[in-house]
């Protein structure tokens, strides 16, 4: 992972998520140019939460996303990855 402050802009390429016409806003998964990953969900910063991960920096927060899009990450991921096609 390339050091925070770089000059490079992140660039995001949508690797999956549901595809909704119908709603305004949907969790999904992003990689980046950057060889990271960036998950789109809701954000959980709340002291509950937060007390709750593990060793949080100060520029780190929880994002939500719900079992199916982790289920349809690990699918695309292992069939790109490795050639796996899991069904």
């Amino acid at each position: 992972m390339k050091p925070r402050g770089d000059d490079d802009p992140i660039v995001l390429s949508f690797y999956c998520g549901p595809e909704s016409e119908t709603v305004d806003t949907c969790p999904a998964v992003h990689r980046t140019n950057r060889a990271t990953w960036l998950w789109q969900g809701e954000l959980r910063n709340d002291a509950q939460v937060r007390n709750q991960l593990r060793k949080p920096s100060p520029t780190e927060v929880g994002v939500e996303v719900g079992d199916d899009l982790v289920d349809m990450f690990v699918r695309a991921y292992a069939k790109e990855k490795y050639g796996v096609d899991l069904g």
